[in-house]
């Protein structure tokens, strides 16, 4: 049986470290469970709690994609299951840039 997230309304600022990995392609972070990306200049926010298990998924920049690594169950960049047990997609979240914050809200 799979687990859901939860809902989320949080801001962070690209300055602060953790944060200023996101300021390149590629780079991510976590926060909340929310794993959020820099993909290609627009910014994606996704659950990071894996819908098979609950094990969290880790963001491979090489392929763009997301992996859980308990079944290796994987997602594409919009957290859609590309292959392995997952049941339903991650959740995705709103991601909105005001200068040098985002405010993640799901």
């Amino acid at each position: 049986m799979g687990t859901s997230a939860g809902s989320v309304n949080f801001s962070i600022d690209l300055n602060q470290s953790p944060y200023t990995a996101l300021n390149s392609p590629g780079g991510a972070v976590i926060k909340n469970n929310v794993i959020i990306v820099n993909s290609g200049g627009r910014f994606v926010a996704l659950s990071d709690i894996c819908t098979h298990q609950g094990c969290s998924v880790a963001y491979n920049k090489s392929s763009n994609d997301f992996v859980c690594p308990c079944h290796g169950g994987t997602y594409d960049i919009n957290g859609n299951v590309l292959y392995g047990p997952p049941p339903a997609p991650l959740k995705k979240y709103t991601v909105t840039q005001s200068g040098s914050t985002l405010t993640i809200k799901g």
